[in-house]
């Protein structure tokens, strides 16, 4: 096998795992959503395992010098399905109102325009901030679904900060983007 070889297949492996964790996504929904507590627990370690794929894709095709714009597309994608739709299961479960999710899906929608607004080829990539974010909106999540109350609540406060934040940090970020890529499309 060639290095050239090596690097697609590890590429490759990345896609892989971000369709994963699109996947994985409405089944943890669906296990949150479950009366019983067992279900719950099957999710949330569905959800960790899908949460931790996230680091490796991203180790994967970096490693591998085989990033791919199709894999730039996909794996934020498949991040907001694994993470709002566990978070609108947990709301639907009566573990937070709609009220708490909503600076999540506005972030989240934010920054999916702003980068769909960049120029094509020009990077948008996930800021150590954004990172962080993910990490603690996973916390949140994973407490909440296992132990609702104050501690999860806490949690979800936490991870709302720092949701809020780093789309703060996008917008200013990417504020040139949007009349960058206006130029473009003339």
């Amino acid at each position: 096998m060639t290095e050239r070889d090596r690097r697609s297949a590890r590429g490759q492996w990345a896609v892989g795992l971000s369709w994963g964790r699109a996947a994985a996504g409405p089944a943890v929904a669906a296990l949150w959503s479950a009366p019983h507590p067992p279900w719950r627990v099957l999710g949330t370690v569905l959800f960790l395992m899908a949460a931790a794929s996230d680091a490796l894709d991203g180790w994967l095709a970096r490693s591998g010098r085989s990033t791919t714009a199709w894999g730039a597309y996909l794996d934020p994608v498949a991040d907001k399905i694994l993470v709002l739709g566990g978070a609108l299961a947990l709301v639907s479960a009566g573990r937070f109102g709609l009220w708490q999710l909503y600076p999540w899906l506005v972030r989240e929608l934010a920054v999916t325009g702003l980068r769909a607004l960049r120029p094509q080829g020009q990077l948008l990539a996930a800021s150590r901030w954004a990172k962080v974010k993910m990490a603690a909106q996973v916390a949140a999540l994973a407490a909440a679904a296992l132990w609702p109350g104050r501690w999860s609540e806490g949690l979800w406060a936490v991870a709302t900060a720092l949701t809020l934040f780093s789309g703060a940090q996008y917008l200013w970020t990417g504020r040139g983007l949007a009349a960058a890529g206006e130029a473009g499309n003339d």
